[in-house]
């Protein structure tokens, strides 16, 4: 990976068009080598959509929306440091240790490392509350837009 290095907070504009609820609020990156280290932030609102019914009376982000807010960072850091689009191409390993409640902040810790020339491999960290507590970990593979 090769572009200019920034640890700047960039913040994601809502899409202008139907799309994913966003999933991050805002990421700041750095290089460090070869590989591009990410921190990315995302408020847990107790009105959020994606807590309806997922648990009535003991509302948690499901899962699946780690793993769309883990994507969401990742394409925004290959758009706006490398000019490259990148999708989800596998997913390695999932592990969820503890539940992402409404009023904090969801924090990770992303290590994009290259996979190639086409891809990067995500070793990620999800924790909850803006805390230490580890919510979930990822592995996953991404590809450029061409092959992904």
């Amino acid at each position: 990976m090769t572009a200019g290095a920034t640890a700047r907070w960039h913040e994601v504009p809502a899409p202008a068009f139907a799309a994913p609820l966003a999933a991050v609020d805002r990421w700041r990156a750095e290089e460090d080598g070869p590989r591009t280290r990410v921190d990315a932030r995302l408020l847990v609102r107790g009105d959020d959509p994606n807590l309806a019914g997922h648990f009535p009376g003991f509302p948690i982000l499901p899962g699946v929306f780690l793993l769309e807010s883990l994507d969401q960072t990742v394409r925004a850091v290959f758009r706006v440091m490398f000019g490259a689009g990148v999708g989800l191409r596998e997913v390695t390993r999932m592990r969820f240790v503890a539940p992402v409640l409404p009023g904090g902040e969801l924090r990770w810790d992303i290590r994009l490392e290259p996979e190639g020339d086409e891809g990067v491999t995500a070793s990620a960290k999800a924790y909850r509350g803006g805390g230490d507590a580890v919510a979930a970990t990822f592995l996953a593979v991404f590809g450029r837009d061409s092959d992904a």
